[in-house]
């Protein structure tokens, strides 16, 4: 290492920051310092050098390091006051970044799917409010046909719903059993919760021309204390047109057989 003097120092902080040693002549202090070109410098992981003629400076154990060469590797501005003789370092003010938040297409597919069940069963409460739910038996009458809900009988795990349908037309009758709807205080019970060979054998003929036939529907068996029920008969008339008769019974629940 070389021996410097205080016009050395002088001189490379002078030229780091673009200043005449000529400023420091009044309060300029001879001293002795090493040249250190051994010193690296690492900013974020990544390796720099000072510039040419501006190494590092070793004095009393410490390192001295152009200002502007550590500021400007820093994301701050370097300016000289020749007024003050004041190094200003000012640091720029921080970016703001706008953040955006993906969310999942599957929550936003949970979401809609439960926002939709909400609307729906709000939809259906107020549709059952406004059903007349009658006792047993409730007897329908159309056109070309009579139906009527007889008995409700409910086990541990299933339930039976009673019905007498007579044909009073000329076009042959169906109940068409996997389209019934049930629904009682609110829930709604799938047909197909049972097997299909357990379903009345009754239905799966014709019902003919001043004929009338008993038979049941059957899903899984409902609570003790169930007050009212809703449900929807599919008839399927047997011509050409083959049209389907929804027959719908709300049935008040009180005097059920269990």
């Amino acid at each position: 290492m070389k021996v410097l003097k205080g016009a050395l120092i002088g001189a490379i902080i002078g030229s780091t920051l673009t200043i005449s040693t000529g400023v420091f002549a009044d309060t300029a202090k001879q001293i002795s310092a090493y040249l250190a070109d051994h010193i690296q410098f690492q900013f974020d992981g990544e390796y720099k050098s000072t510039p040419e003629g501006q190494a590092a400076i070793m004095y009393n154990d410490s390192v001295y390091v152009p200002a502007r060469f550590i500021a400007e590797n820093t994301g701050a501005e370097v300016k000289w006051d020749p007024q003050t003789k004041t190094v200003r370092i000012n640091t720029p003010e921080p970016e703001v970044i706008e953040k955006i938040v993906y969310v999942e297409k599957e929550e936003v597919e949970e979401k809609e799917e439960k926002d939709n069940k909400e609307e729906q069963k709000e939809e259906e409460t107020e549709e059952t409010k406004n059903r007349n739910y009658q006792t047993l038996p409730i007897k329908k009458t159309y056109k070309d046909m009579e139906i009527t809900a007889t008995a409700v009988i409910s086990y541990d795990n299933e339930t039976k719903v009673y019905f007498t349908i007579e044909n009073t037309g000329s076009i042959p009758l169906q109940v068409q059993q996997s389209k019934t709807i049930i629904e009682v205080d609110g829930k709604s019970y799938e047909m197909n919760s049972k097997r299909a060979s357990d379903w009345d054998r009754e239905w799966y003929n014709d019902i003919r021309k001043d004929e009338e036939k008993q038979g049941y529907i059957l899903f899984d068996g409902i609570p003790e204390d169930s007050k009212y029920m809703h449900i929807e008969l599919s008839i399927l008339q047997q011509d050409f047109r083959l049209e389907e008769i929804p027959v719908s019974f709300d049935i008040e629940l009180e005097n059920i057989t269990r």
